[in-house]
């Protein structure tokens, strides 16, 4: 992953295509900035997730000057160190340290599961506001619904697809 400190400064771009298609060249994981992008149709035809608060078509040949790689950052107010996870998705990005990776990732697919035993409830005719959050009752037929099932192996399948 390949994070910049821009320092909120969207002004110009931070990174374009040329440099986004060589990171991606070498492995990056996806590219996240707190401050522009150029070239931006261009990078969201590449392979990687790419992030920034703003598009920018002005040259950073004036605004940005790149300082170093793999150091503690701060991007957008967060502390990134070398070795942190950078997690995004459609709706944004957050960074988990590195000590934090393995117990953030199991509750974060449990929560995963239990929406998805939620929605499944929901689009049967359940009221949202007797599944959400779980009431004793509904918390027990979650606990039927899961099983002993490693909760990994329960993302994206259906109650249906796992009882076949």
């Amino acid at each position: 992953m390949f994070v910049i400190e821009a320092m909120g400064l969207t002004g110009a771009g931070s990174l374009r295509s040329i440099l986004a298609l060589r990171l991606q060249v070498l492995g990056a994981a996806g590219i996240v900035t707190d401050g522009s992008y150029r070239d931006t149709p261009g990078i969201a035809e590449l392979d990687i997730p790419a992030y920034a608060r703003s598009q920018n078509a002005n040259t950073n040949l004036t605004l940005y000057h790149p300082a170093d790689v793999d150091v503690v950052i701060g991007c957008d107010g967060v502390m990134v160190e070398p070795g942190d996870a950078v997690v995004g998705d459609a709706e944004g990005v957050v960074v988990i340290p590195k000590h934090l990776v393995e117990e953030v990732a199991r509750d974060a697919v449990d929560q995963e599961v239990r929406e998805q035993f939620i929605y499944e409830r929901v689009r049967d005719g359940a009221s949202v506001f007797d599944v959400y959050p779980l009431n004793t009752t509904e918390s027990e037929r979650y606990r039927q619904w899961r099983g002993d099932d490693d909760p990994f192996t329960l993302l994206g399948t259906s109650t249906a697809e796992r009882h076949a």
